[in-house]
Parts: C-alpha cells; sequence; structure tokens
C-alpha cells in the first residue's frame, strides 16, 4: 500500500523562504480550544501574520531564533485524526526547528502579504 506525503497548506506559498520575526503562545485558561499560536514570518519586506488554532505537541529545537530553512505547513485533514487538521514541520535538520500539530491555520491578513 503506498501512502501518499500530505499535501503542502495553500495558506503560504514556500513558508521555507520566509523568517519567524514573532512567535506567541496563547493559553486559554478556561479552555485548550482557545488555545492558540501567532507566528509573523518575513521574508525581505513582506509580512505574513498566521494564526494556529488549538496546537498541541510544540517543540522548539535549540538553535532558536535561528531561521528554519526547511519549514513545511501540511496539510494533514486527510489522515482523520480528531482535532487535527495543520503540521508544522520541518524536512531540513536545520538548528532552531519548530514543530507542531493544530486543528487550523488562519491568515490574520486574510491573505494580503504586508509590505
Amino acid at each position: 500500500m503506498t501512502v501518499e506525503p500530505d499535501p503542502h497548506h495553500p495558506i503560504i506559498k514556500d513558508p521555507w523562504t520566509y523568517h519567524i520575526t514573532d512567535f506567541h503562545y496563547h493559553l486559554d485558561q478556561d479552555s485548550w480550544e482557545g488555545a492558540y499560536i501567532d507566528m509573523t514570518l518575513v521574508k525581505e519586506a513582506i509580512v505574513r501574520r498566521l494564526r494556529f488554532w488549538r496546537p498541541v505537541d510544540l517543540e522548539i529545537e535549540n538553535g532558536f531564533p535561528v531561521p528554519t530553512s526547511g519549514m513545511v505547513i501540511l496539510d494533514v485533514r486527510s489522515r482523520q485524526m480528531e482535532g487535527i487538521g495543520i503540521h508544522v514541520a520541518d524536512v531540513e535538520a536545520s538548528y532552531g526547528k519548530v514543530t507542531f500539530w493544530a486543528y487550523d491555520v488562519e491568515d490574520l491578513d486574510d491573505g494580503k502579504e504586508r509590505i
């Protein structure tokens, strides 16, 4: 049986070409469903702000905030894991990688690149 690789999520093209300039984890005291990670990604003069809802299994490797050159945002909904639809991973074994799973991702700028 051949397993198809998870597709890249279309929220941002080539996330590995961006630098993480802001990383904020918010834990809702009343409900884990209100937890999120806000990440600001910058490439030259382009700024993208993303919100990842209900993150779990967050790992930040030694070396952060050195830019991770292999960051990908994958759409894993086809795996049918309860409460999981997004996987932020690193396909290169680079230092400072950030990985986690999340329920969903939201573009805080409605898809508009801020310059």
